[in-house]
């Protein structure tokens, strides 16, 4: 390809367009005439220069004709096979992003200035025309009201809620911060309809209800103070304004000059639940069927002292996690009611930000945060005793989402937030993206994937077409990204579809240079030989036995112990083909390090004791089952989806036992579906007619015929006959699919894991994956089939002057299949409410 460019532009972009063999349409760029900018890396290569004068044709923006030359660059487009495909309209973009710049998020929920740390109090509104609905007419629009906690330099001691607010999740206004002071608790609104606004009543006001610590958080010098309620009577949720019914004074202690303001205090707990403190809080109404009255439920975070020690406080070095739960029929008056949940000891433990609800299939799930990780659990709530079992267990994000929270939108999708501590000039920390949570039909796991309003963000559209990596090679979009949006590179969604080959094959996305250079890296692995470890029971006090795979034991994170050590342990287990078990321990006296022995071959698991107890265990691939016996021979045709016709008749040979008379008690359609079962249990039979009495008989019969002679229309004497020709047996069933597992990492941290995405489906040992990556500054959070893995991560120090983002192929000789969609995401953030306490 001969491209010719005028000279000396200011440094502007020139483009042509080429129509390569097997390619639509490309863009190809040219910088300035010198043609230094151009490396390896850019799609173009020089190969030679030569002087000559030139003449450009056609507009400033778009392609442009060129008839001759100043400076003659022969290049050679790299990627001939897989032709780039711009579809955006303006190509008049810089190929390089300024020399310093923002890193800030913009389309992921921040302060103006000042801290964001856990959100709070989430919470949808029915409105029309801006006001509350309380009973007028017309579609409601739903106003959702995130608050979260916000600690500024000089603000008296109390974590403050910040505010903002949304109609669909992902574009925000931000608002004036609260007057509610403590710690991360739930919230509820309070609709027309609800009881609690019976005019007879002190919450007849209350438009919603917040719950938070009192009145500092966390409580571990006055670990005996309890919950308060705040309540707003504006229709917008501005104002709040503290309840006090004394009935925490002269229960608690709380600093000085703070007053006693607990609504749920410490003496509620019986002593023989060991509490140690209240705090982080989740609150639900569940309305009555038969009138407008409602149940609240609390669910309260907190541990298990020993009884040596009661109310222990928050920060006690050797408790049980635990979680109390607490209703109220008015929001004012409330009773203790069980320990929803407890854990086995483990150093240092508590229950914070508890969420639960219920999921598509009944069962019940429970997520806290615990060792700095979010666990989701999945199990039973009894009803009667208010108590929740755990059967499975898995890390909602390994990466850098703690503290979150969640709710159902007006279409009834659970919907997350959770707390992503970043940092930038004057401001610090930001709220995830919305996150749909659901059970996944084929791994029963919880799946976290980014909610579908998200893809209301869009703006200006890449792709580029399926081309397979070897490994090593590097797939640069740097330049195609740059033509979207603000021409940054730094605001977008990745869309990449991958198909990984044998084990060990993996492919990375680098982000801003990736991890090695500042950036982040997205690392899709496939894991090897087919197993299920994404929900296991993970048992404490257990060992396991077996062979030892790898380099047992593995050194672990100090920082994530208890059972947030054990779900990392058990995620190196499932990216080690033949790792079928592990144990995972916290030191053991004597000794500081957090261990984790993975074992293959024959084995099992025990209960153990360890010196300190704190050793967790679980089998996370069952050995295969021993081969199937003789398949029994074919069953009978089925032909239970016939039709079944009234006023006909069949012809052909009537086949014995014809005529067959049937139970008189039974006529019309019940006699004619009795008469098409003798059919099916009737070698050679393919039709039937049953004829209630016809005139001058009492019985019922059943004809059964060879099928030779069809159905056709008949009056049967009296019209009462029905007829039928029985279905051909069905297919076998498919085969049961076999998932193939697939690691996903994000700057080389704990692995998350997923299963297949082509079903199992796709050639002998590969395994699909479908990413979306978004990337929004220094903040990126990715999803992997359909949420089975979500990561979410930051990269504060990333400095290139030039956005570079690549997927390169790498281990195994087999290529990795990829194809890429690309999109620039719009700003979200309406900060038209001025105000410094945004």
């Amino acid at each position: 390809v001969e491209a010719c460019v005028e000279g000396n532009r200011n440094g502007a972009v020139y483009e042509m367009t080429h129509h390569g063999v097997g390619s639509s349409c490309s863009v190809i760029r040219v910088s300035d005439a010198t043609l230094h900018d151009f490396s390896p890396q850019d799609y173009l290569t020089p190969t030679k220069m030569t002087s000559q004068r030139c003449n450009v044709h056609g507009p400033a923006k778009g392609p442009q004709k060129i008839s001759c030359c100043g400076w003659v660059a022969t290049a050679v487009l790299m990627m001939a096979a897989t032709a780039v495909a711009v579809t955006t309209g303006d190509f008049d973009k810089r190929l390089h992003a300024p020399a310093t710049f923002d890193l800030k998020p913009v389309y992921h929920l921040t302060r103006a200035s000042g801290e964001m740390n856990d959100p709070n109090g989430l919470m949808a509104m029915p409105q029309t025309n801006g006001e509350p609905t309380n009973g007028s007419s017309g579609e409601p629009t739903w106003v959702y009201h995130l608050y979260f906690q916000s600690n500024d330099a000089g603000q008296s001691p109390g974590s403050i809620w910040g505010h903002a607010i949304s109609t669909d999740l992902v574009r925000w206004k931000r608002l004036n911060r609260t007057g509610v002071k403590g710690s991360s608790g739930g919230g509820v609104a309070l609709p027309p309809d609800v009881g609690t606004h019976t005019p007879s009543l002190i919450t007849a006001r209350w438009n919603a209800a917040v719950f938070a610590s009192v009145p500092t958080y966390p409580p571990a010098i006055h670990p005996g103070v309890g919950l308060s309620v705040w309540h707003s009577d504006d229709s917008g949720l501005l104002e709040w304004e503290v309840y006090s019914n004394g009935t925490c004074e002269g229960t608690i202690q709380p600093p000085a000059g703070q007053g006693a303001t607990g609504i749920i205090c410490p003496a509620m707990v019986p002593d023989s639940v060991q509490a140690g403190y209240l705090g982080d809080n989740y609150v639900w109404r569940e309305p009555s069927p038969t009138d407008n009255t409602s149940t609240f439920f609390l669910l309260s975070g907190s541990n298990r002292c020993p009884v040596a020690a009661p109310w222990c406080g928050y920060g006690y070095t050797n408790a049980t996690p635990q979680a109390l739960l607490f209703t109220s029929t008015n929001l004012i008056d409330w009773a203790f009611e069980s320990v929803f949940w407890s854990g086995p000891a483990q150093p240092g433990m508590r229950v914070d930000t508890p969420d639960t609800f219920p999921l598509s299939d009944g069962s019940q799930a429970f997520l806290w945060l615990t060792g700095g990780k979010t666990v989701w659990m999945r199990g039973l709530f009894d009803q009667d005793a208010k108590v929740f079992t755990e059967t499975d267990t898995g890390n909602v994000d390994p990466g850098q989402l703690v503290c979150q929270q969640s709710l159902d939108d007006h279409t009834d999708r659970r919907t997350q937030f959770g707390w992503v501590s970043v940092k930038g000039d004057g401001w610090s920390g930001a709220q995830s993206l919305p996150r749909t949570i659901a059970l996944s039909d084929r791994s029963q796991q919880l799946v976290f994937d980014a909610h579908p309003n998200v893809w209301t963000l869009h703006g200006d559209r890449a792709t580029v077409a399926e081309t397979n990596l070897s490994a090593g090679q590097t797939h640069n979009l740097t330049q195609m990204l740059l033509a979207l949006g603000d021409g940054t590179g730094l605001h977008l969604h990745l869309r990449i579809s991958l198909t990984v080959p044998l084990s060990g094959a993996a492919v990375h996305v680098d982000l801003l240079g990736g991890v090695e250079h500042g950036g982040s890296t997205v690392t899709v692995t496939n894991s090897g030989a087919a197993q299920h470890c994404g929900s296991v029971h993970i048992s404490n006090s257990s060992d396991t036995t077996g062979d030892y795979v790898g380099a047992s034991p593995y050194i672990m994170n100090a920082n994530a112990s208890g059972l947030a050590g054990a779900l990392q342990c058990q995620a190196l287990c499932c990216k080690m083909p033949n790792c079928l078990r592990f144990t995972y321990t916290d030191p053991q006296p004597g000794g500081s390090d957090h261990e984790c022995w993975l074992k293959g071959g024959a084995g099992t698991i025990f209960p153990a004791t360890f010196p300190t107890g704190h050793a967790w265990s679980a089998v996370v691939a069952p050995p295969p089952p021993p081969l199937p016996p003789s398949p029994p021979p074919p069953p009978p045709p089925v032909c239970n989806g016939t039709a079944i016709r009234n006023n006909t008749d069949t012809g052909g040979t009537i086949l014995a036992p014809s005529p067959i008379t049937m139970n008189a008690t039974i006529d019309g359609l019940d006699g004619a579906m009795q008469c098409r079962a003798h059919c099916c249990a009737t070698a050679g039979c393919r039709a039937w007619t049953f004829t209630n009495p016809q005139p001058g008989s009492q019985a019922h019969i059943c004809w059964l015929k060879d099928g030779s002679g069809g159905i056709a229309p008949s009056s049967c004497g009296g019209g009462h006959c029905w007829s039928g020709v029985t279905a051909l047996p069905l297919p076998p069933p498919p085969l049961e699919p076999v998932l193939r597992p697939l690691s996903v990492t994000l700057n080389n941290g704990a692995a998350a894991n997923v299963t297949d995405d082509d079903e199992g489906l796709g050639p002998v040992g590969t395994a699909g994956a479908l990413v979306d990556i978004f990337l929004d500054g220094m903040l990126v959070e990715a999803f992997a089939n359909g949420g089975e893995a979500a990561l979410t991560g930051s990269h504060p120090a990333a400095a290139l002057t030039t956005a570079m983002i690549t997927v390169t192929g790498s281990v195994g000789s087999a290529p990795v299949a990829v194809s890429v969609s690309a999109w620039a995401m719009q700003p979200s953030i309406d900060d038209s409410v001025q105000s410094t306490g945004l």
